[in-house]
């Protein structure tokens, strides 16, 4: 017969304390990696919402008369108390520049 160890562990008096991870800081670090609003259009990675962009652009209509092509986007970090007074979100301030054009002028 074998015999079971129910002895119990105690981690009450346990000496290394676990920090606790800032979860804030992560989100903050996420969110400017995704945006990259910090970063001048020219310099931008292709990846997060850039790389969204440019894989969702240009845009044609069904009879390809018109396309729609993304340009840029930019953020008003300088707005940003404003949009918290507002009641809005940071993301508010995102704005993005797409030009319409007629099929033929593409070609």
């Amino acid at each position: 017969m074998t015999k079971k160890n129910n002895e119990r562990i105690n981690f009450a008096n346990s000496k290394s304390a676990n920090v606790a991870t800032d979860f804030l800081d992560i989100q903050i670090k996420s969110f400017k990696d995704f945006f990259q609003l910090e970063t001048r259009s020219d310099e931008r990675v292709e990846e997060g919402l850039f790389n969204t962009f440019k894989e969702n652009f240009p845009i044609t209509d069904a009879r390809s008369q018109f396309v729609l092509e993304f340009i840029d986007y930019f953020g008003h970090g300088r707005n940003r108390g404003f949009f918290i007074y507002m009641g809005m979100t940071f993301f508010s301030g995102l704005e993005t520049i797409v030009v319409l054009y007629g099929a033929q002028l593409a070609g």
